[in-house]
């Protein structure tokens, strides 16, 4: 592998362990919702199937609910 493929490959990945470090873990009917300058960018929750579903960006201004599941 050549040297710039090899940087390439180690920077993305570097990007990739970032994003993912910095998200929110959401438990079994749990969602966040991501705001950046107070818009919503994104979201992501699981279900009370335990599904996950993520769609936008994730940053540092979030809130947390919960959805209510049935016992």
């Amino acid at each position: 592998m050549s040297k710039k493929k090899l940087v390439l490959t180690l920077g993305l990945g570097l990007t990739l362990f970032a994003t993912a470090a910095s998200a929110v873990f959401v438990g079994r009917g749990e969602y966040a919702a991501y705001y950046r300058n107070g818009e919503l960018v994104g979201g992501e929750s699981r279900d009370c199937d335990n599904n996950l579903s993520q769609w936008g960006e994730v940053t540092d201004d979030y809130d947390m609910g919960y959805w209510v599941c049935g016992i």
